[in-house]
């Protein structure tokens, strides 16, 4: 060590036999008292050989490689500060911008709803104000009718039974009147606000998922009565199909199913997202369907799969599944009794889903590069339906 005046190094040497300390510099190390243990002094001159300083240099360069990477670090740090309030800005917005739009969703379902009930409110009130004014027109003829007929029964010598044929055809003359039901029909509506609210409680926070997901992107799905199999039955408004028991004399076609019992939906979709539900039973297969799509079997079944442009979900005779090759058991699922289906078309996804209770069923992965199509196919006499999503019929 430095003493700090001569520059030297010192190395200790204790000594249990040594009852006092040798300094072989000046005899004295200063300000060191009398130990217990003797120490033994000798000055050491230590070498910088060349080696020892190409070591230290070594470490050196560690060091400043060591504070390079902490600086590196640190700056990183702080990048990511930045990031992260450019990140929490922009989900901010997002949240604002959702919410926003769920917002005015919501006031234009209540502005449908109040017009709809002033609507009603109107035609009953003018049913009314009719019945009115006809039931003071019948009051008034009954009344003139009446004096007539008293007057004759004091002054007329007309016998008594033409005089009662007389008031038994005044008698007809006047029907019985109806009363102008007051009934607004709404019904449906307020049940529609209250499933929403029980909707949202009960998703809690999956309602903005749900919303975000499929509800925003709703579509009013009709079926074309032009790709529809003969055995097919529709309903007025496209809404519903069903299995007939046989088949109907209708135009062989080129958009018409031959064989398979199935049949299109009139949208196609070359871009965007997309989201209907249907209500199901038994029987039906449903999802996408690419618009060239093989429509004449000629007797041979299509077996739908997305090598033949299908993707699509089926119970089956009580097997519930996907259409993949091979197909994919759903079982293990709860079965739907309304059935949402959401595509994703520049991401290449066709998503299921249990409409009831907002589970995702299975979801479909591929490349669209041409117009998809509704699909709809059923062996059941009870009618798969198309259901109005987030409104009321």
């Amino acid at each position: 060590m430095e003493d700090g005046r001569g520059g030297k190094s010192w190395i200790y040497l204790h000594s249990p036999n040594v009852a006092r300390t040798v300094l072989l510099a000046s005899g004295k190390w200063p300000g060191m008292k009398s130990p217990s243990v003797a120490m033994t002094v000798f000055p050491v001159q230590m070498e910088r050989s060349p080696a020892r300083v190409e070591t230290l240099k070594m470490h050196l360069e560690t060091l400043r490689k060591q504070l390079e990477d902490l600086i590196k670090f640190k700056s990183n740090e702080e990048k990511k500060s930045e990031e992260l309030r450019d990140e929490a800005e922009s989900k901010r917005q997002k949240i604002e911008s959702e919410f926003e739009e769920l917002h005015q969703f919501l006031i234009k379902e209540k502005q449908i709803l109040l017009s709809r009930l002033e609507e009603e409110e109107k035609k009953i009130l003018q049913r009314i104000r009719d019945s009115v004014t006809q039931l003071d027109t019948q009051i008034f003829s009954l009344t003139q009718l009446i004096s007539e007929i008293g007057e004759k029964i004091e002054k007329s010598p007309q016998p008594a039974t033409e005089l009662l044929k007389d008031v038994k055809d005044a008698m007809s003359r006047c029907p019985e009147p109806e009363a102008v039901s007051v009934d607004l029909k709404m019904g449906s509506a307020l049940n529609y606000i209250q499933q929403l609210k029980e909707l949202i409680t009960k998703l809690g926070d999956r309602w903005m998922e749900w919303w975000m997901e499929c509800i925003k992107y709703a579509v009013d799905v009709t079926i074309d009565p032009e790709t529809a199999h003969p055995i097919l039955e529709l309903s007025a408004d496209r809404k519903s199909v069903s299995r007939g028991f046989i088949d109907r004399d209708l135009p062989d076609n080129p958009e018409r199913f031959d064989t398979n019992w199935s049949v299109l939906g009139v949208e196609g979709f070359t871009s965007g997202r997309h989201y209907w539900e249907v209500e199901v039973e038994d029987g039906w297969r449903l999802g996408v369907c690419k618009d060239s799509v093989r429509r004449k079997g000629r007797g041979q079944w299509i077996h739908p799969s997305p090598q033949e442009g299908y993707w699509v979900l089926q119970l089956w005779y009580g097997e519930y599944s996907a259409l993949t090759s091979p197909e994919t058991s759903l079982s293990h699922r709860k079965r739907p009794q309304v059935l949402g289906i959401f595509l994703d078309y520049e991401a290449g996804k066709v998503s299921f889903y249990n409409a009831d209770n907002k589970v995702l069923l299975f979801t479909f992965t591929d490349i669209f590069t041409e117009k998809l199509r509704p699909f709809f196919y059923t062996y059941n006499e009870t009618p798969l339906r198309i259901r109005p999503v987030a409104a009321w019929e």
